[in-house]
């Protein structure tokens, strides 16, 4: 099976709940849900399912990151391969939300 990922910096001026709503209404995504990380620094995380994906979108310190991974059992992720899509990705939310978006570098 091969599946999708992709990780994209957003610049904004919004809040975290901003870029969500933003995000959600131009991609048509249900409702993010916000929760805290469980990693340290515990900072809030918007989350999304859709479509047999699982986005996760936080501030950094200077630009949101979204990351986008197909929700797959741990079988098929073992033998599974991914396809990053983070380039095209972030020019298509940067076209439908006018937000500036950029595939995130490692």
């Amino acid at each position: 099976m091969t599946a999708s990922t992709a990780a994209i910096q957003i610049k904004s001026e919004g809040t975290l709940e901003d870029v969500a709503r933003k995000l959600q209404e131009a991609l048509s995504l249900p409702p993010f849900y916000f929760d805290s990380d469980q990693d340290p620094p515990h900072a809030i995380t918007a989350m999304n399912e859709c479509l047999g994906y699982e986005l996760w979108l936080r501030y950094s310190g200077h630009a949101f990151e979204l990351t986008v991974e197909a929700s797959m059992d741990v079988r098929d992720r073992a033998e599974g391969s991914f396809v990053d899509v983070s380039e095209w990705l972030s020019k298509h939310i940067g076209i439908v939300t006018e937000l500036h978006c950029a595939p995130k570098t490692k």
